[in-house]
């Protein structure tokens, strides 16, 4: 089994997947069709002694080198958070790390970064941007969120904005917190404990803003749901209303809480 693996510039043509012992795990990342090279990036990390490490970096659009920062984004916080290359006691000390080797760019380089930290059957969040992970119950519910850092993601946090997709396209995703600016900030989740056929997922806003997660209920295995969503999401993107982009998602489930 691959301990670590990092997924740079990539362009698959159907989501890939990996069984250990006590995890399913799928992912799939697409680049735009408008595009020469992918913006997203993708890492994993699965070390049974120190738990598993799961990201997605999402190079932000418009501004120079979106690829290079995400590729930096993941490479240091997989590296980081999986091996502890540094020996911070501190983990956020490798965000800092990620920021000021984006900075370092010197090329206005901006990425967002959604991390997912697994340790036994206890999952913890942390994002900057709006790269979206969620937990998702056997029933469809979502349990557990990310904020995503744009006026959309605020107001669904603070119960003002109904989370649909209608209001996400309507109220814009215009970022205010990146990898790459002098003040970013990370936010950190709780410790969230899973239950039977819970599944956590990781996403790009070029796969999220085009499927509607509170309308979906997770059915067969990790890769069967992976493949549906992947398939819905090209179908809707490539729709006269669509938002050409890459997409990316990574999605675990683990086999016996």
């Amino acid at each position: 089994m691959v301990e670590s693996q990092l997924i740079i510039d990539a362009d698959f043509t159907e989501p890939a997947s990996i069984e250990t012992d006590h995890l399913s795990i799928a992912y799939f990342f697409r680049r735009s069709p408008t595009a020469s090279v992918t913006e997203d990036s993708g890492g994993l990390c699965l070390r049974a002694s120190t738990g598993e490490i799961f990201a997605i970096a999402d190079g932000m659009g418009g501004h120079p080198c979106g690829e290079e920062a995400s590729r930096l984004a993941v490479s240091t916080i997989i590296a980081g958070l999986g091996g502890n290359s540094q020996g911070y006691d501190n983990p956020l000390r490798y965000f800092d790390d990620a920021n000021q080797r984006v900075i370092d760019l010197k090329k206005g380089s901006g990425s967002t970064i959604v991390v997912a930290e697994l340790r036994g059957n206890k999952v913890r969040f942390y994002n900057v941007g709006d790269s979206l992970g969620l937990v998702l119950g056997g029933k469809g519910k979502i349990k557990c969120q990310t904020v995503q850092h744009t006026k959309f993601g605020y107001g669904v946090e603070s119960g003002l904005i109904k989370n649909t997709q209608t209001n996400n396209h309507r109220y814009g995703s215009e970022l205010n917190n990146y990898l790459g600016s002098p003040s970013m900030r990370v936010d950190v989740g709780i410790e969230f404990t899973l239950a039977s056929q819970d599944m956590v997922l990781l996403m790009s806003d070029g796969l999220y803003d085009h499927v509607d997660f509170t309308a979906i209920r997770p059915a067969g295995s990790c890769l069967e749901f992976c493949q549906s969503i992947v398939a819905e999401a090209i179908r809707n993107m490539e729709s006269t209303s669509g938002r050409h982009d890459d997409m990316s998602i990574i999605l675990f489930q683990i086999k016996k809480c």
